[in-house]
């Protein structure tokens, strides 16, 4: 099975969703590696609308899942290690929501600038 970025967006229809490729993966791992330790317990976003990206990573890869919502990053590794990261200002996610607006057409693009343009506030 492929990885994957999901957009987490509870609109009543399925969550966009673009493959990860190895390249993709690998700048993923180098942004995560530079982020700093969450300084609180990591919750999830449950609000209507966007919550953050949900990342399945490739089967070859150390990254089994991460979840970014409401500025933290939880990696799940498949050595079964669970890391709790900071991204406060936003920038990873901004970073995977500019990969899956390259990626989407129609109205799932149009979700992502939307998205983008309210964390740009």
């Amino acid at each position: 099975m492929p990885g994957s970025i999901e957009l987490l967006v509870y609109s009543g229809r399925p969550n966009p969703r673009v493959e990860l490729d190895p390249s993709t993966e690998a700048e993923l791992a180098r942004r995560l590696a530079a982020l700093g330790p969450l300084d609180h317990a990591f919750a999830a976003d449950e609000r209507l609308g966007y919550t953050g990206l949900r990342i399945v990573g490739l089967p070859t890869s150390e990254i089994r899942e991460v979840d970014l919502s409401a500025g933290g990053v939880r990696v799940h590794e498949r050595s079964g290690r669970t890391r709790e990261l900071s991204d406060a200002d936003h920038a990873l996610e901004r970073w995977l929501l500019g990969v899956l607006g390259t990626r989407m057409t129609g109205d799932d693009r149009m979700l992502v600038e939307q998205i983008l343009d309210q964390l740009g506030k």
